[in-house]
């Protein structure tokens, strides 16, 4: 749990450095992602799979928002912040069928970094 803690924290002030505005978190059942949306009143995580997905995030502290997709497969994500579709940066992305970004989270290219 401690070493969980110093994660988001770090996490958080690398973000309010300009790094990446979001990070997963990989569990053995779930992927949790993060987004670092300060000023947000209300996020989502809109996931495409085998079917759309659309989770409520919740406050992680720090700015920070915390939506939790159970399973380990592939899949491709975006937020909504506010009511508003916000693609996130990340190095593995697609053009979606709306002409906006999804981010790909697939498992087996997150264990060979």
């Amino acid at each position: 749990m401690k070493r969980r803690v110093w994660g988001i924290l770090a996490a958080a002030l690398l973000g309010c450095a300009g790094c990446a505005r979001h990070f997963l978190e990989e569990g053995e059942e779930a992927v949790v992602i993060y987004l670092r949306a300060p000023e947000a009143r209300e996020v989502r995580l809109v996931v495409s799979a085998e079917a759309v997905e659309d989770i409520p995030a919740e406050p992680a502290g720090f700015g920070l928002w915390r939506a939790r997709r159970e399973g380990r497969g592939e899949f491709r994500y975006s937020f909504r912040v506010d009511g508003k579709i916000e693609p996130p940066d990340c190095l593995m992305r697609e053009r979606d069928d709306f002409g906006s970004w999804n981010c790909v989270f697939d498992p087996r290219a997150v264990r060979r970094r």
